[in-house]
């Protein structure tokens, strides 16, 4: 039945949920082996599910049922017209046209549009954050991106919001997911997460104030 993967799919992402919850989270240890072999029957991969996972938890900017989505169509191409075999092909992120540049004006489309053609293919470089610096770099693209989707919808922000979300986005890392018990890491996990989730707000208050 079509179902049947996705109820396994659900299966397998409430595993890598619990597993990022333990402290589990890098994609060897968030998943098994029997995980990774069915996920490869999809055209997925582990490395790729634990990012979907980690960016879930970390920035809850999106749920299961985006992953799902995004997920069937590219299961559909790798069946369809893959004919269920990778194509053994990896693009790094280098190669990619860089972030300034535009099409009619529109920055990062170039980017956005060879990004898009190799994850349908599964051949985007999935890597976890190299170092501190990586992970400053993808919180900027996020929260830009999100910034300007929030504009799109008509949505605002006030200084009071700006000050108090980072706060509970940290408490809630730091205390409720237990980060204190992490030690070193747990903090400057939450501390980065409280970064990203004020950037994304002063973004949106730049947006609204500047143009």
């Amino acid at each position: 039945m079509s179902d049947d993967w996705e109820q396994e799919f659900r299966k397998v992402w409430d595993r890598g949920v619990d597993a990022w919850k333990e402290g589990r989270r890098s994609a060897k240890t968030m998943f098994s082996p029997e995980d990774a072999a069915f996920l490869a029957t999809i055209g997925c991969t582990a490395q790729e599910l634990f990012d979907f996972v980690d960016d879930s938890l970390e920035y809850r900017d999106f749920g299961f049922e985006t992953v799902l989505a995004v997920t069937a169509i590219r299961r559909r191409y790798f069946l369809e017209v893959m004919g269920g075999k990778p194509s053994g092909r990896v693009v790094p992120m280098s190669s990619l046209p860089a972030k300034n540049a535009q099409v009619d004006g529109i920055a990062w489309l170039p980017r956005l549009i060879a990004k898009a053609r190799i994850k349908l293919r599964g051949e985007m470089e999935h890597y976890a954050y190299r170092d501190i610096s990586h992970h400053l770099q993808k919180i900027d693209a996020y929260t830009t991106l999100i910034a300007e989707q929030w504009v799109e919808e008509g949505r605002r922000t006030t200084p009071v919001q700006l000050a108090v979300h980072p706060i509970l986005a940290f408490l809630r890392n730091y205390v409720i997911r237990a980060g204190v018990g992490q030690g070193a890491v747990g903090l400057i996990i939450s501390l980065l997460n409280s970064y990203y989730v004020f950037l994304k707000f002063a973004k949106l208050w730049e947006r609204q104030h500047v143009r």
